[in-house]
C-alpha cells in the first residue's frame, strides 16, 4: 500500500454511517447536515426512497 492509498483508506474508515450536503454552499463537503434537526425531513425522504431504489435493484436481479 502506498502512502497515498493508506491516507485515503483512513479518510474513508471513519466516514459517517449518513451524510447529506449542500454541495452549491458546501462544494467541498465539509459541514454534514444529516443531524441537523431541521433537515430530519429530507433525510426521512431521501432514504425511503434509496430503500425502494434498492428493492427495485433486488427485484431486477432476482426475477
Amino acid at each position: 500500500m502506498t502512502q497515498a492509498s493508506g491516507s485515503h483508506d483512513r479518510v474513508l474508515a471513519h466516514r459517517p454511517a449518513l451524510e447529506l450536503y449542500d454541495l452549491k454552499n458546501d462544494p467541498h463537503e465539509l459541514n454534514n447536515l444529516a443531524a441537523d434537526p431541521e433537515q430530519a425531513e429530507r433525510v426521512k425522504t431521501l432514504r425511503t426512497e434509496l430503500d425502494e431504489w434498492r428493492r427495485e435493484q433486488r427485484e431486477l436481479m432476482n426475477p
